[in-house]
């Protein structure tokens, strides 16, 4: 919940999926005590894959963005990324395994396009926000995406003083 009580923008976000899905699957009153927690937990995977994943992003930036980054320190860093990524997608295939021994060929076809669906859905969405959070191609605080740290110099650009 978010200090004005209400959801967050990721829950409700989570809820509005989670119907939508219910909606494209039509799943039985049989199925659905089986398949609704499965799901849950292959969501909840996805949440925390992500979540480590920016940890690890962070990291990694942060110890690239130094003048000379130690190259064990990255090469922890990437491996740490990397295991996070195999253990997600392992876990998300035996969750989507278990998912699937409930559904029939139909729903699980439903499943997969759905997932596909949202997902361009909500990334449309999130580019048409763009604009008014801080214009085009821009991310958070208007920082352009791609761009070097500002702490670094472009390549062949001038060196850039750090910021106070």
């Amino acid at each position: 919940m978010r200090p004005g009580g209400g959801p967050g923008n990721g829950e409700a976000l989570r809820n509005l999926r989670m119907w939508k899905l219910m909606q494209a699957l039509k799943l039985t009153d049989e199925q659905t005590p089986k398949v609704l927690p499965k799901i849950q937990k292959m969501e909840e995977a996805r949440r925390q894959f992500t979540k480590e994943r920016m940890e690890n992003l962070k990291a990694l930036r942060e110890t690239a963005r130094q003048t000379a980054p130690d190259e064990k320190t990255i090469r922890r860093s990437i491996d740490a990324m990397r295991k996070a990524r195999d253990k997600f997608h392992s876990e998300e295939a035996r969750l989507f395994d278990d998912v699937a021994r409930d559904l029939t060929p139909r729903q699980l076809a439903d499943l997969l396009l759905f997932e596909e669906r949202f997902r361009r859905e909500v990334g449309k969405a999130l580019r048409e926000m763009g604009p008014r959070r801080g214009g085009e191609g821009r991310g958070p605080a208007g920082k352009r995406f791609g761009a070097p740290p500002s702490d670094r110099p472009a390549p062949g650009g001038p060196p850039v003083p750090p910021e106070d």
